[in-house]
């Protein structure tokens, strides 16, 4: 037996395929299949059966696609709601794959019907799928569905996470959500580990009682992506594979006339060619691991998309990306802005500053704008400075911020804060994005240049 472990560094999300026989079974794929199709063929092993844990909010699934490209059987919780053909499974109703034994397991609380499979080898079980029950020092969050039912499944997912944690120490653990996701209540420490590890680690296994385990995780709860709501209904109607249609190459007269009927340009250059100079009104989200999960936060959901991107191996993975979130109708790309800039279309640019020219300039920290989530914040900041989550100045502006004075925007890499540099831009502000570091660093820069001035 072999498993090989599929992960989606932008989404925190870890996809399964495991392979006995030359047959293979793959747990909780996303949408662009062919990883999968290749991970189980370098295994010299057939696709017989895909396997969900749970109605996924957090990315569009790859399930039924790949279940449609190979002829595997489709297997989804009983209570999953879909309104399509697929074979359910039910509460320790074992399913049997060509010498492997998938034990469906009952776990409740990430959604309602929410299951973990059970990987049973040679009568021993060796490793379960958690979903997003259990995860590597944490749990998945109990709020997809609503704030008003958090705290009822969040008592849920106390029995589930203890009904994994009975298995034997030896159980390998292989959640689907792990590091980097939204999807759990709090950090996640890993992609896999064993039941023996989190029972002894996982603090969340020390609590004694459901309403303590309750409080806990829902005090600790942050927003999630916007997306997040469209995607479980999508998911209940059988998604397709990503399209494959082609995308047109545009000129500068036909972005400007999408972007009269409403197409949203996104402007996913690196951030130093962003800030010389991006189309009014464009945003300015770099491609990258983060890029997808910040066009569906702050973009209408599905809208649709002009790209500007520099090079053409760049449109596939934009491509793939945004269609795991569920952006589709990409209108088409503009090829950098030298054409743009030519024909003397106007462009708006912002500054660049690194955290060393920054502590060299004594900039007041009044005049920096942290734009991390709040648990980020929390960590450690700048005293001083003013915090806005990125998506929060999406929605509104800080008062306390003078448009007459440079704005110094930070984060933990600078791509939140070119984010946040296009809207302040746009808004007739005059902001300057730190780079070469994140605030971390900054707060220890600015406090050893404080030390060494006082020495």
């Amino acid at each position: 037996m072999e498993l090989v472990t599929i992960n989606t560094p932008g989404l925190g999300d870890n996809s399964y395929v495991v392979a006995h026989g030359g047959t293979a079974v793959v747990i909780d794929p996303q949408r662009d299949i062919e990883r999968f199709l290749a991970a189980a063929d370098d295994l010299g092993a057939t696709v017989a059966m895909v396997c969900e844990t749970h109605v996924h909010n957090d990315y569009v699934s790859g399930a039924p696609a790949l279940a449609d490209a190979t002829g595997a059987e489709l297997v989804l919780p009983a209570g999953s709601g879909a309104a399509f053909r697929f074979r359910p499974a039910f509460h320790q109703e074992d399913i049997a794959v060509h010498g492997l034994t998938l034990r469906p397991l009952h776990t409740p609380g990430h959604t309602p019907e929410h299951l973990s499979y059970l990987l049973i080898f040679d009568d021993v079980p060796v490793g379960v799928f958690s979903g997003g029950s259990l995860l590597v020092g944490a749990a998945g969050r109990t709020d997809l569905l609503g704030s008003d039912r958090s705290e009822s499944l969040a008592r849920l997912q106390f029995g589930s996470i203890h009904r994994l944690a009975s298995l034997p120490d030896a159980v390998a653990l292989y959640p689907t959500h792990g590091s980097g996701s939204f999807c759990s209540a709090s950090a996640v420490g890993g992609i896999s580990s064993t039941i023996g590890a989190e029972r002894s680690t996982n603090r969340l296994l020390t609590m004694v009682d459901a309403d303590t385990f309750a409080a806990d995780q829902v005090r600790r709860l942050e927003r999630y992506p916007s997306y997040y709501r469209h995607l479980g209904p999508i998911n209940r109607r059988r998604p397709g594979g990503i399209p494959t249609d082609p995308i047109p190459a545009l000129n500068p007269a036909a972005v400007a006339k999408l972007i009269d009927h409403g197409v949203a340009v996104v402007d996913a250059r690196p951030a130093a060619a962003v800030a010389a100079g991006r189309i009014r009104g464009s945003w300015a989200i770099e491609l990258g691991d983060s890029f997808a999960t910040w066009v569906g936060w702050l973009l209408p959901f599905a809208t649709p998309l002009v790209l500007v991107l520099e090079e053409p191996d760049e449109l596939a993975e934009a491509r793939t990306a945004l269609a795991r979130v569920g952006f589709t109708d990409i209108a088409g790309v503009l090829w950098g802005m030298d054409q743009w800039t030519a024909e003397h279309n106007p462009v708006v640019a912002h500054r660049t500053m690194t955290l060393q020219e920054f502590v060299a300039a004594g900039v007041a920290p009044a005049r920096v704008l942290d734009v991390r989530a709040r648990s980020e914040w929390d960590g450690g900041h700048l005293a001083g400075s003013v915090h806005r989550y990125l998506v929060d100045l999406a929605e509104s502006l800080p008062a306390d911020l003078d448009p007459a004075q440079p704005v110094y925007v930070g984060c933990a890499s600078g791509s939140r804060a070119s984010v946040a540099a296009g809207l302040l831009a746009d808004a007739g502000y005059q902001p300057v994005v730190l780079l070469g570091g994140s605030i971390t660093h900054l707060v220890a820069m600015t406090a050893e240049a404080g030390s060494d001035r006082n020495r």
